[in-house]
């Protein structure tokens, strides 16, 4: 039943980011590529770190993500937002120094901490482009990916922080999201 539930999360997954991928490509979605290259390195980061920890019930929809996450920061470069600021390029070179620091450690920890928290930063930033730009981002899409991520919190046997901490992150940023992305784009408003 547990295999079972973890194909529904990912199934999910597929469907969501499917939806979030026909937004952008319709011009509804404009994704900020350096959260969604954030996502991507992050994500291979707490992917690679977990397995190492042992973490086995979490991985499939992780690794899903990751896929797709990917194709969206390939498809912002075309439909979205291209901007870096020093803090982007900062997380970006924390991600890399992470491993460096597992490798130097012996301890896969440090990874799946630091790049849990990188991925927070990738979702803060796609919560500051969605307040400033409201109507930039798929409600529907954030929904389902909460479900998702809830589902594959249902479906851990073994809870413990590798395999939990990432999911239950993502319940709570893609949560901020979709609320932030019920937000309209406001109208001439008068003057009182």
């Amino acid at each position: 039943m547990i295999v079972f539930l973890t194909f529904v999360a990912s199934a999910l997954a597929l469907f969501a980011e499917g939806k979030y991928i026909v937004s952008i490509v319709r011009g509804k979605t404009k994704p900020n590529f350096s959260g969604w290259l954030i996502f991507t390195v992050s994500m291979v980061c707490v992917l690679v770190s977990a397995y190492t920890l042992g973490a086995r019930d979490s991985l499939i929809l992780i690794a899903t993500f990751t896929g797709l996450h990917f194709i969206v920061a390939l498809l912002s470069l075309k439909y979205g937002f291209v901007r870096f600021s020093r803090v982007d390029i900062f997380f970006l070179l924390l991600s890399a120094a992470s491993i460096l620091l597992w490798f130097q450690t012996e301890n896969a920890w440090y990874t799946l901490i630091l790049n849990v928290l990188i991925d927070m930063f990738g979702y803060a930033t796609i919560a500051t482009k969605l307040y400033r730009n409201p109507g930039t981002e798929d409600t529907s899409a954030w929904a389902i990916s909460i479900a998702a991520y809830t589902l594959n919190l249902i479906v851990i046997a073994r809870w413990i922080p590798q395999e939990y901490l990432f999911s239950l992150s993502n319940v709570i940023w893609c949560g901020i999201i979709f609320f932030l992305s019920l937000r309209t784009v406001p109208t001439n408003r008068r003057e009182i």
